[in-house]
């Protein structure tokens, strides 16, 4: 037991066993005896009784009672006391960051493959978990967002059909008799696809195509977002049709193009060929409702007639275009607020229909209607299953990295046995060892974490861009929760690698196994890293379930890629125009059609040139519902078919196979009766095994129009999926329908259709100078673009699997090479008694091999099962394909072979005297 009357920092110093509360209490006691013995020995030697000197030493203490004086005196030493504890522990943990720090300079290559590992880990973890949180989880920087409502078909960010009233997608007619009767919600507002916008900031300037978006005069106040300069759209901006020439733009579209310029409220920008007043800058952070495309301009519904003259009639019911969005009153609820717009929806699609046939089919319409938390994308639904899936990839790519590290800071604990012991004997605790390589498993954590945020940063922009093809989608920003994500999966990595061989390396009996080391064959066996030896299979079997999902997606790939399309697409190129910029319609769009054809015909190397309402793999697509003789759907989805408006010969000029009947030809004019061509799947469904040739299917209640031929199933707008119902109707026959109408030409060539786009483009110009180009590029390019997240997808899932195969082909080599460390004395017996390089070769192969077997058997299952959740994304792929699991387990196997073999192989050439001699 200490000596108590020892000073406590002599006792800090050695260490000395004492209780800090007993030590400050007997510190307290000691001094204020000390100093009223000194004080009443100095009065005494002046010639007073010790009595009256004890009484004056009191005194001059404050006169206070000597039990007070020593609860102050106590208190005091215990506030010592405590500030000298913390600043010990502050200087502890300086010490064994600087320990650390030296060791890692020590060993610099282990320790930059630990610090690199974990970077890798986190910085894939961070990056996928970056664009999951811009993409699905972040809401809208707006005030209280869960109140806001979304209605509408959410995917429809630039969604604009003509011909009817939809459900979904909401006419300004519509959108008013909602607003005006919804009582779930305190307001409602509206915005629209503003198209391509030509925008000119001076004069002179060029036009440049900035993101916009029509919206009500009421959209800003609904989403509760304020102005930092100027104002938002009010009351002034909702009156007649062209009667505010004004524009909001954002934060971001200020600095980065008007250069944050302090005259920017007031300012005239001409807005396809029409001066708009900028009125306002929305506050920073805000980029609209769209998720992966900021908004740049916005410009108030009314003025749509004065940007877009030639477009369909804004009020007119049937054109459908806008999304709306609503903030839930007092008391109100989602469900409530689903019940309401439902009925009101339907209610006012019946009331307004053209015919009984069509009010019946709006009366139990669909009606979308979802939390607008998180505001309006098309990339949220399909690139949903590719982030959850990427996820758990990633999840278990860090979860290999936290086992490959442990067996690396296991055996270096464990090779720091008599460092370990030494401390021990010291007096150092088993806390303090712990401590010790628990900070320097922080620090690689730290690095590690640090590296990794910084590879994330570019990683999630590149990976949303390679998603999205749109540089504006690439904005991901590194948010506080993926900051607080990044901490906590850095700390849980460094709990996982670094506290468990801690624990395990700072055992009172280390120095037991590093004295017994290899002493005997018999006991060898159980000295060897035991769960270094666990974790191996742990990591094969991962590595495992990470090869096969990729082999899987890989052939899922593989057979979407290679599939039959039904036309020729390496010999198609495809011209988007738009004439209706032009307000060029009717017999003029025909002509315009005519003319292009014969023009860019005669182009060397064209073989024939076509076009089409919707194009090939554009993004654009119509649907409407029919109504078949004879036929009687289950669902109102039943009577719903895909179509095109097709120029003359399209058909046959695209490359598709014709089954039966004819192509749509010149024949068939707008005086002539009408008539279709279906492809090979709706003759199927509606049609049963009977001919389709001659029937007749009715778009419009009162006119027939007859099926006068059947082409194999052409995929024209996406690779995956089945193929859709869809049926062709010449362009000339409804033209007169077609107030708005786009054409995209479609070009076969002959050798690669990359090299006619300039001539195409030319040939255009050429026609007519005016006509905007929108774009040219062979089909091929549309067609990868089309399964660019699937390609995607495929690419990381192959960077893991490499990953983690390399990362265990290291782990495995690491336990091994020290497996064959420990056993050098038994490998050198066995030498000497007469056991071959072949024997000790297949001795260690064979030991290491075992754990490569275990992993396979366990991850064979694992892999099972994860490739059940991929179902969705195989194509067809069967989750058992016996190729994919045969070729992940023979690269596995190869793999760790090449890293078993090389510890062998220098096991073996090991001299038995040498191998003996390292016993002594």
């Amino acid at each position: 037991m200490a000596d108590p009357r020892l000073p406590a920092r002599v006792r800090r110093l050695f260490r000395l066993d004492a209780e800090r509360g007993r030590d400050a209490q007997a510190d307290a006691d000691d001094e204020l005896s000390s100093f009223l013995e000194a004080r009443s020995d100095d009065l005494v030697a002046r010639g007073m009784t010790r009595d009256d000197a004890r009484a004056e030493a009191l005194r001059r203490l404050g006169n206070a009672p000597g039990e007070v004086l020593r609860d102050r005196l106590r208190r005091s030493a215990a506030r010592r006391e405590r500030r000298l504890g913390i600043r010990e522990q502050f200087e502890a943990v300086l010490q064994d960051i600087r320990i650390g720090v030296r060791r890692l300079l020590r060993e610099p290559v282990i320790g930059a493959v630990a610090v690199l590992t974990l970077a890798m880990g986190v910085g894939t973890n961070t990056a996928i978990f970056t664009v999951v949180d811009n993409v699905l989880l972040r809401p809208l920087p707006v005030p209280r967002p869960n109140e806001l409502v979304a209605i509408g078909k959410l995917t429809a960010v630039d969604g604009h059909t003509t011909g009817g009233p939809r459900p979904d997608l909401f006419s300004v007619p519509l959108y008013r008799d909602v607003r005006d009767r919804a009582r779930t919600v305190s307001a409602l507002a509206a915005s629209g696809t503003a198209g391509r916008l030509d925008v000119r900031l001076t004069t002179a300037g060029e036009f440049e195509h900035p993101n916009g978006r029509f919206v009500s005069d009421n959209y800003f106040d609904v989403l509760g977002v304020r102005a930092q300069r100027g104002r938002i759209f009010g009351r002034p901006e909702g009156g007649a049709a062209g009667s505010s020439p004004v524009a909001v733009i954002s934060d971001a579209y200020w600095r980065n193009r008007l250069n944050g310029t302090g005259d920017v409220i007031g300012r005239d920008i001409t807005v396809d060929g029409v001066k708009l007043t900028v009125v306002g800058v929305t506050q920073p952070g805000f980029t609209g409702d769209i998720v992966e495309r900021p908004t740049d301009i916005w410009v108030p519904i009314e003025m749509r007639p004065a940007l877009e003259p030639h477009a369909p009639p804004m009020m007119d019911r049937g054109t459908c275009w806008l999304l709306l969005v609503g903030r839930l009153g007092p008391g109100a609820t989602l469900a409530q607020a689903r019940a309401e717009f439902t009925s009101l929806v339907r209610t006012a699609l019946v009331s307004n229909a053209s015919s009984p046939d069509e009010a019946a089919r709006y009366v139990h319409a669909p009606v979308d209607v979802v939390s607008g938390a998180q505001g309006i994308s098309w990339v949220r639904r399909s690139f949903r299953p590719a982030l959850m899936t990427l996820q758990v990839g990633v999840g278990v790519l860090l979860l290999i990295v936290c086992l490959n590290l442990a067996n690396l800071v296991l055996a270096r604990a464990v090779a720091r046995g008599p460092e370990m012991s030494l401390r021990m004997a010291l007096g150092a605790g088993r806390g303090r060892l712990v401590r010790q390589l628990a900070t320097e498993s922080a620090l690689v954590g730290a690095l590690g974490a640090t590296l990794g945020l910084a590879a994330a940063w570019w990683g999630s922009r590149a990976l949303v861009s390679a998603a999205t093809a749109d540089s504006a989608a690439a904005a991901a920003r590194i948010s506080w929760p993926v900051m607080v994500f990044t901490i906590a999966i850095a700390v849980g990595a460094t709990m996982c690698f670094g506290l468990v061989p801690a624990f395990q390396a700072s055992r009172g009996d280390v120095a037991s196994p590093m004295r017994s080391l290899g002493r005997t064959v018999g006991r060898s066996r159980g000295n060897r890293v035991p769960i270094g030896r666990l974790l191996v299979p742990l990591q094969v079997a991962m590595s495992l379930v990470l090869l096969t999902g990729a082999a899987l997606l890989s052939r899922g790939l593989r057979r979407v890629e290679t599939q039959r399309m039904g036309l020729d697409r390496d010999h198609l190129l495809v011209a988007d125009v738009d004439p209706a910029r032009l307000g060029i319609t009717g017999q003029a769009f025909l002509t315009l059609g005519d003319q292009l054809i014969a023009r860019i015909g005669s182009l060397p190397g064209a073989r024939s040139v076509t076009y089409s309402e919707n194009g090939l793999f554009s993004g654009r697509d119509g649907d409407a519902f029919v109504a078949v003789p004879g036929f009687t759907g289950r669902t109102s989805a039943d009577s719903l078919i895909n179509y095109d408006l097709v120029g003359p010969g399209h058909l046959r000029r695209i490359g598709a196979t014709l089954l039966r009947g004819r192509d749509l030809d010149e024949r068939d004019g707008p005086a002539q009766p009408s008539v279709i061509v279906i492809n090979e799947t709706a003759a199927r469904f509606y049609f049963g095994g009977t001919d389709a040739v001659g029937k007749v299917v009715y778009f419009d209640p009162k006119v027939p129009s007859t099926v006068v031929g059947v082409i194999a199933d052409v995929r024209d707008h996406s690779l995956g999926g089945p193929p859709a119902r869809r049926a062709y109707t010449p362009y000339a026959q409804q033209i007169t329908d077609a107030p708005h109408p786009s054409m995209s030409l479609e070009v076969r060539t002959r050798g690669d259709p990359a090299l006619r786009v300039s001539a195409v483009r030319a040939a255009i110009a050429s026609v007519d100078p005016e006509l905007p180009i929108v774009a040219v590029e062979p089909l091929s390019v549309r067609v990868r673009e089309s399964i660019r997240q699937d390609r995607l997808l495929v690419s990381l899932s192959f960077g893991f699997g490499i990953a983690a195969l390399l990362l265990a082909a290291v782990g495995l080599y690491g336990v091994m090479s020290y497996a064959v460390t420990r056993r050098t004395g038994e490998i050198g017996l066995r030498s000497a008694l007469g056991a071959s390089r072949g024997d000790l070769l297949r001795l260690v192969l064979g030991d290491g091999l075992r754990m490569v077997a275990l992993g396979i058997v366990v991850g064979v299952p694992a892999t099972w099962l994860a490739a059940r959740a991929l179902q969705s994304q195989l194509h067809d792929v069967p989750a058992t394909d016996p190729v994919s699991v045969v070729v992940a387990v023979g690269v596995l196997v190869a793999c760790a072979t090449v890293a078993v073999w090389v510890p062998a192989w220098r096991a073996s050439r090991v001299a038995p005297a040498v191998a003996l001699a390292s016993e002594r």
